[in-house]
Parts: C-alpha cells; sequence; structure tokens
C-alpha cells in the first residue's frame, strides 16, 4: 500500500495547476480522462510508460515526480519479511516468499512483483536457495529496463534481486541504472544513496557471477561521482577486499580487470575530495 499513492500524488499537482482530466490525457493513446480519474482515486493501474507523458501534459519533470512519491512506500509484508530476516526465521521467510508468489499469480501488477522480489531476496540471503522464477526475473527486468524514472521504488527493488538475477540480465540493469545516475541524483540525497548502493550490490554480484561482465560494468560506472569518502571507505573496501579473497582463483588471470576495479575506486575517492 502506498500512504500517498502515486495516482493521488498525481491528481494533487494536476488540481492545482487547474488541468482538466481531458487536458491532462492530451495525446496519450489508450488512456481515457475516466480511466486517469480511477487511477488517481486508486481504483485501477495505468501502464508506466503512460506517466512520462502525464507528468510532460500536466508540467512536471520526472526527477520532481519522483521525489514526491518516492519515499512514501510503506508496506507491512516488508516489514514482516524483515522480522523474520533478524529473527533468522526461514521458515517464515520461506512461507511469506511462496505466499507472495501465489498473490501475483492472481494479481499481475508491478507492486506485487517488486514484493514478490523482496521476498525472494531475504529467503535466498539466508538459505542460498534461489525460489524466484525465471518468468519473473525476465519480467522485471523488462521493467527496470523499460522505465524513464527510477524513484524509490525501482531503485531498491533492483538492490533486492542482484544476486537473484543471470549475470546478463543483471549487467543490463546495472547499465540502465548507471545512465540514469545523474537524474536520481537530483530526486534527493536519500534517492541518491539508495542507487549508489545498489550499483554497489550490482558490482559483487556481478564479479561472483561473471568478472569479464563485471570488468565491462566497471568501465561503465569509472565517470560516477561517489556520495563521498565516508561512504567509500565503510562500504566498497571491505566488499571489494572480502569478494576478492575469497574469488582469487576464479579472478586471479584477470589482472587487468584488477587494475579497472581499482581504479574506479580510486578516481572515485578523488572526486569526492575537495
Amino acid at each position: 500500500m502506498l500512504n500517498n499513492s502515486i495516482g493521488k500524488t498525481f491528481k494533487k499537482l494536476r488540481v492545482s495547476q487547474n488541468i482538466t482530466l481531458k487536458a491532462a490525457v492530451h495525446n496519450i493513446e489508450q488512456l481515457s480522462p475516466s480511466r486517469l480519474s480511477h487511477w488517481e482515486n486508486d481504483e485501477s493501474n495505468i501502464p508506466l510508460n503512460k506517466l512520462d507523458q502525464l507528468l510532460e501534459n500536466i508540467h512536471v519533470l520526472p526527477n520532481e515526480f519522483a521525489h514526491l512519491v518516492g519515499q512514501r512506500y510503506v508496506n507491512h509484508l516488508s516489514l514482516q519479511v524483515q522480522d523474520a530476516f533478524i529473527a533468522n526465521n526461514i521458515e517464515e521467510l520461506h512461507m511469506l516468499a511462496l505466499n507472495q508468489l501465489k498473490k501475483y499469480n492472481h494479481i499481475q501488477d508491478n507492486t506485487e512483483l517488486f514484493l514478490c522480489a523482496l521476498t525472494c531476496n531475504f529467503y535466498y540471503q539466508k538459505t542460498k536457495i534461489d525460489i524466484f522464477p525465471m518468468s519473473l526475473k525476465e519480467k522485471i527486468t523488462k521493467v527496470l529496463t523499460s522505465t524513464s524514472l527510477w524513484n524509490y521504488y525501482h531503485i531498491t527493488t533492483f538492490g533486492n534481486v542482484t544476486h537473484l538475477l543471470p549475470d546478463e540480465l543483471l549487467y543490463k540493469i546495472a547499465v540502465k541504472l548507471i545512465n540514469s545516475f545523474p537524474h536520481i541524483k537530483d530526486c534527493g540525497m536519500e534517492n541518491h544513496i539508495f542507487a549508489f548502493i545498489a550499483l554497489l550490490n550490482a558490482n559483487v554480484a556481478l564479479i561472483f557471477k561473471n568478472p569479464n561482465l563485471a570488468k565491462n560494468y566497471c568501465i561503465k560506472s569509472v565517470n560516477l561521482k561517489s556520495i563521498n569518502l565516508i561512504t567509500i571507505q565503510a562500504y566498497i573496501f571491505p566488499l571489494l577486499k572480502t569478494y576478492l579473497i575469497t574469488n582469487k582463483l576464479k579472478i586471479q588471470n584477470s589482472l587487468s580487470w584488477h587494475k579497472i576495479l581499482f581504479t574506479f575506486v580510486n578516481q572515485s575517492i578523488k572526486k569526492t575530495r575537495p
């Protein structure tokens, strides 16, 4: 559930500018004023690919809208999952994941899809058993690679599936997020931090899954400005040290990859210094 749904937030912005429903859907195919009204009042859904056009018609930038709605997601299921994870209750995690997968089969909705990813990820983190179906991995990849509005929901979902996705799909989404990073930074520091952590999670997962893709990923990431030196020291270095040692046999012949990876870190540090 959303405390203030995306639709209701959109309606508030539309009404505040005295823009009619008809004007809001102008030149948008397969979207009528009545359907928009139902969406604004939480009575139905609309495709995410219509949102950019709607925002343009009410004169709101995607990054502004993302900043308004991105921090408002509160879900009871996510709290249950977190509690079970902290309590090391694997049986509860498994049940929550299976129930969510069943729910998605009945409600083909992106919100429920993202919650499937969340629950399956937490179960995987405890058991290393992947119960997230390949068909849903492909669907979530399609959603995340097609979105032009990377809000808190999209970013944290990606951060939660990095270890569940096959290397090629993971790489595809990570590149999309890298390319969207400048716009995400404009949506507020919290989204910036979560996006950066999601990219780090992707980096770590690719080291495990496919060092060659990890190399390409680092090349694409090298020009990203990091949040600050403290974040890098506290988060990147321990992860790199752990995974480089753990995977020494796998990547010992990829000296150029080592060099690129540490070049990425070193350049990130330099960019954060005054």
